[in-house]
């Protein structure tokens, strides 16, 4: 008859039954059973069993023990006091023994029996909840004649599963078979009379009116939970699995199950989403928390524990969007770093440091009242195991108690609109009370609030490991209500008046100088969306020698990535005749983008043409190549350039599902022997004209204009001199008078 099992239980029992190195060590009997109290089985998933028994037999002589337990069975290491190591090794004195038990363990520490049965006869002894070593989540021993056992647990990181494992164990024992009860709730004063001195080694039963805390109760407080049974999944047995080898190397495996749990699907809770600030499009934090199971859940006996989370979906609003600025000395983590990080890793030894865009903490893990503390950090594109653009990797750990979590989530901005969806799968089955997520906020902040004022909407979709299929939607709401650093809300019209610094690098008239030419905005001003510039008149470019980027040539660059144009630009060397660099980004730290200058051919009717090619790579993200040609316009009468506004490309202001939030234009003409001054010194100026986008970047209807000019003016024209020289040539002879 199969019988409810637990993992302690299993290892007590497999490496306690001793078997003869010669033989092949079968398992003549391997039996658990949970119960609650009366004996009844407890089949209720999440439930606390009142009592869990084993029941196993086996040859002499087990050296070394593996039990692994099915995913989701938990055992609270903090339910009960910890016994120091000290006393575990020191015999206990008592009236009632006939034997040194080998153990000094205070009576709040046990938390179960055992009966082993050797060629001496039979006799039990108390098991108890032990100090763990390093990298265990905990740790349960008996003394059996003297000679200390001790099962350290350990953490399986595939399916979060708990396995049990001890090796070397001594041959003395000469163990034949084990019955061993292991206490639901430890504290309960059910188990007084076979606690501590009033447990009969003989008999197994009770010396009777003994004193095990004296005339006092168990406060309260104390009464927890020990064990808690899977959550999931229901109608299909759980299994617990033992592995034992002799001293002479030969292995037996035994497989039992435990009941098919009933009544999996626990209501979820709801999750929330709060954004680190109520201003509009500001740098922004954001924090994910979830509660699972609360105190009671785990811990009380009375409670039932909620199933883990299996796959979580939060898709924020639109208007939240990543942060360019982010990219700013960001690093990124591959998945050969992401595999190297283990429960003991060094900082840096996995993911970088430069990759860490968040916090992420677990309470109530297994039901202990330590953290497990860790970090968010930023995949590198396309180097992930969804292949995308953007992805995270969530660690938390507890070295101490050699608890790890992983899980991986991939991140979908929208083409158009950049809102963003986040989707976990797989999540870790341990159970644990509360998990949180933040993402942090300041300069390099991985997101931006809403640019206007109102009620903004997060959506969250959760299922449980019980049902994997079946999600729960619920809502989480935060409020905008002022603009940045305390002012208005942002109206629909947003404020554009755009600064232009401009000049040639060498100010001698007719001299060949490198030119400059620099637009910037605020962050409060509407996106640059386009623009254009008129050059003082004199102002040249030498076009002898220079070739022109072919058209094939710039329609492939929109094509390629951003690394791939940086590594080999689409345009020839010939045509260059300078270089730009493009700053995105919200506050006082940018990411920069750079990008080649080129001389085109005709475009819109203009005989030539000015593209500028910009490899997006800002930061880790690749998001591919921004092409903006202009058209060049020449004035017949005094020669004046002009970059021509109406043929003109727009500026992008989303690539790939990401806002850029262009801050910053600076453009270097910087050929050797191209620009030339003008040759006179009266004041000029360079006027740029920008074309901005409201507060909402698809609605032509808020855009808006500014131009912004700059004084130009150079010197030494009279070292230039003045000497034009005439002569006539008359041919034929002069009429006569």
């Amino acid at each position: 008859m199969t019988r409810c099992g637990i993992p302690m239980l299993v290892v007590v029992v497999a490496f306690l039954a001793g078997a003869s190195p010669a033989q092949a060590l079968p398992l003549t009997e391997f039996q658990i059973a949970a119960e609650v109290k009366g004996g009844a089985p407890e089949t209720h998933a999440g439930a606390h069993p009142y009592a869990l028994r084993v029941d196993l037999a086996a040859g002499e002589g087990i050296r070394d023990l593996h039990i692994s337990l099915p995913p989701g069975f938990l055992v609270n290491p903090t339910a009960v006091d910890e016994c120091l190591p000290t006393a575990f090794q020191a015999p206990r004195s008592s009236p009632y023994e006939q034997s040194a038990s080998g153990e000094g363990c205070p009576n709040s520490t046990q938390v179960g029996v055992a009966t082993v049965e050797t060629g001496s006869g039979s006799r039990s002894f108390g098991v108890f909840n032990l100090v763990p070593p390093f990298g265990s989540p905990f740790a349960f021993g008996l003394s059996p004649y003297g000679t200390p056992i001790v099962l350290a647990g350990h953490l399986r990181e595939g399916d979060y599963g708990l396995d049990f494992e001890t090796n070397g164990l001594p041959q003395s024992l000469g163990l034949r078979s084990l019955d061993l009860t292991l206490w639901g709730t430890p504290w309960e004063g059910a188990h007084d009379p076979l606690r501590g001195n009033c447990l009969d080694e003989q008999t197994g039963g009770s010396y009777g009116n003994c004193l095990v805390f004296g005339s006092a109760a168990a406060p309260e407080s104390l009464i927890k939970s020990d064990l808690t049974l899977p959550t999931t999944p229901c109608g299909s047995p759980p299994a617990f699995t033992a592995e034992v080898t002799s001293a002479g190397g030969a292995s037996d495996t035994a497989t039992d199950t435990i009941p098919a749990l009933v009544e999996c699907n626990k209501a979820l809770t709801t999750p929330k989403v709060q954004l680190m600030t109520e201003a509009a499009a500001a740098r922004t934090g954001l924090a994910f928390n979830l509660d699972v199971n609360d105190g009671g859940g785990i811990l009380n006996p009375g409670g039932i524990a909620r199933p883990p989370i299996e796959t979580a979906v939060v898709s924020l609003p639109e208007g939240l969007t990543i942060n360019p600025s982010l990219g700013a000395g960001l690093g990124s983590c591959g998945e050969a770093e992401w595999a190297r990080e283990t429960v003991t890793s060094e900082p840096g030894a996995g993911c970088p440091n430069s990759s860490k865009i968040g916090t992420v903490v677990l309470d109530g893990t297994l039901g202990i009242s330590e953290q497990l503390t860790g970090s968010l950090y930023l995949s590198r594109p396309y180097d992930n195991p969804f292949h995308s653009l953007l992805a995270v990797y969530l660690l938390a750990r507890l070295p101490r108690r050699g608890l790890i979590v992983k899980s991986e989530g991939k991140i979908e901005p929208d083409p158009a609109s950049g809102r963003l969806v986040a989707r976990f799968d797989e999540l870790p089955r341990l159970l644990y009370t509360h998990f949180g997520l933040t993402l942090r906020e300041g300069q390099r902040s991985a997101l931006l609030s809403p640019p206007a004022c109102g009620t903004y909407t997060a959506g969250l979709d959760i299922a449980s490991y019980a049902e994997p299929t079946v999600f729960t939607h619920t809502s989480s709401y935060f409020l905008i209500t002022h603009g940045d650093g305390g002012g208005p809300c942002p109206g629909a019209g947003l404020p554009f008046a755009p600064a232009l610094t401009a000049g040639s690098l060498s100010a001698t008239a007719g001299a060949y100088s490198p030119f400059y030419l620099r637009m910037n905005r605020t962050d409060s001003e509407a996106e640059i969306a386009s623009y254009s510039a008129t050059l003082p008149p004199g102002l040249l470019g030498k076009i002898a020698g220079v070739a022109t980027c072919p058209d094939a040539a710039i329609a492939a660059a929109a094509q390629r990535s951003g690394s791939e144009e940086e590594a080999s630009p689409s345009c020839p060397a010939s045509s260059s005749i300078g270089h730009t660099m493009a700053g995105f980004g919200v506050g006082g730290t940018l990411a920069w983008a750079p990008g080649g200058l080129y001389l085109a051919g005709p475009y819109h009717g203009a005989p030539l043409s000015l593209v500028a090619i910009d490899a997006a790579t800002i930061g880790p993200f690749d998001l591919g190549t921004v092409v903006v040609r202009q058209a060049i316009r020449i004035d017949p009468r005094n020669a004046q350039v002009s970059l021509d506004p109406a043929g003109s490309d727009p500026i992008p202001h989303i690539l790939a599902g990401i806002p850029l939030h262009l801050r910053d234009i600076r453009v270097y003409v910087d050929r050797p022997d191209f620009t030339v001054n003008p040759t006179s010194c009266d004041p000029m100026q360079v006027t740029s004209r920008l074309g901005g986008a409201g507060a909402d970047p698809f609605d032509p209807a808020d855009d808006s204009a500014a131009e912004s000019s700059q004084r130009y003016q150079v010197i030494g024209c009279t070292a230039l001199g003045f000497r034009p020289a005439l002569s006539l040539r008359l041919r034929g002879s002069t009429p006569p008078r």
